[in-house]
């Protein structure tokens, strides 16, 4: 018998739950970072002291003194090789450089170089073709020649030689050396004066160059030129022998040429006084 059978209600299957919505949360305030205050300094290790302890360093400090050069060592070389040849240190090599500079000048301004090569040649083969004649035929009358032979004649003793370099490639670059200092070192002092480097002695130089233009009109060339030298031979020595009377006497005309100076300016100053001359004109201002 079959029944009605009444529908089971079936539930609906329950929803999943939604997960509550989260609140936005409020936004945290911004705080500003405190500045980091600096870090101190390391401190000084302290000096240690002691027997064992070692100095501080000083600071080192830079030299004002001017830096010697190449060119200031040579100058400074052939100023001591000049004084001591003018101060007679060595009277040998000043009698040397004196006498040679004194032929010299002699020689060029009474005879052309050409006039002095020729004649000195000249006179050196006449003497050797008479010596070496003489020498020939004197031994061969007290000497018996095919046994012997004729003993040559000491004039030749530079044929025998086996080196016959007079002039050496070293003794030539020493010979050079000392030219281009020495020329060097007088075109540096000249361009100094030239420059006014030194304001003394362009003024001595100056006044130099005045009183051998005034000679010159006065005395020739030459004389002039064999005057500089034996005064540059014989003025140091006297003047170091007698300097103490020297300055004296320097001294004692420089204050009498001082004196009349300021005579002399006093009286024109007098004398432009009376004329109204010395005086300026005095402008009154408008009121």
């Amino acid at each position: 018998m079959a029944s009605d059978s009444l529908p089971i209600p079936v539930s609906p299957p329950a929803s999943p739950a939604k997960p509550e919505e989260e609140r936005p949360k409020a936004a945290e305030p911004v705080v500003a970072a405190e500045p980091e205050e600096p870090s101190p300094p390391p401190a000084e290790a302290a000096p240690q002291v002691g027997p064992g302890a070692t100095p501080p360093a000083t600071p080192t400090k830079k030299s004002s003194k001017k830096e010697v050069t190449e060119a200031d060592r040579k100058a400074a070389a052939i100023a001591a090789r000049v004084r001591s040849i003018l101060l007679w240190e060595n009277p040998i090599h000043s009698g040397i450089a004196l006498s040679s500079i004194l032929a010299t000048i002699y020689l060029l301004s009474h005879y052309s170089p050409v006039r002095i090569i020729s004649f000195v040649t000249a006179v050196v083969l006449a003497f050797n073709v008479v010596f070496v004649n003489a020498w020939v035929h004197t031994h061969r009358l007290f000497t018996d020649v095919s046994k012997d032979g004729v003993k040559k004649p000491p004039t030749t003793w530079y044929l025998d030689n086996t080196n016959r370099n007079v002039l050496h490639s070293k003794q030539l670059h020493v010979y050079a050396d000392l030219f281009a200092d020495v020329f060097n070192v007088s075109v540096g002092q000249f361009a100094s004066l030239i420059a006014v480097d030194n304001n003394a002695r362009s003024i001595e130089a100056l006044f130099g160059s005045l009183a051998l233009y005034w000679l010159s009109g006065l005395l020739s060339g030459w004389t002039l030129l064999t005057t500089i030298v034996i005064l540059s031979f014989t003025a140091p020595p006297i003047y170091i022998a007698n300097k103490g009377v020297i300055d004296e006497q320097v001294g004692h005309a420089q204050a009498v040429a001082s004196t009349q100076f300021k005579t002399a300016d006093s009286k024109v100053k007098s004398v432009f006084g009376k004329l109204g001359l010395g005086k300026g004109k005095k402008v009154k201002k408008e009121e």
